[in-house]
């Protein structure tokens, strides 16, 4: 895959590399070991995981309140 003159965000690529990662689980001839080497066994956490931890981040978001300064005391 040509990665230097891509024009995809990082993200982007992670999510068509997981989206060929599941493809080839799903094929007769995955070979879960060899995946397990290029990862160092560690869990592997797709795109689609941290999109949804972002989402679930953002719905618990509170902005920190305005502090409007002079209008608060009466000057313009």
């Amino acid at each position: 895959m040509e990665l230097e003159r891509s024009l995809l965000s990082d993200h982007e690529q992670r999510l068509l590399e997981d989206s060929e990662r599941m493809t080839r689980k799903q094929a007769d001839n995955y070979d879960s070991d060899e995946e397990e080497a290029d990862y160092g066994g560690q869990e592997t956490i797709t795109a689609q995981d941290q999109e949804d931890t972002w989402e679930q981040k953002l719905k618990h978001f509170q902005p920190a309140l305005r502090d409007r300064g002079r209008s608060q005391r009466g000057c313009p």
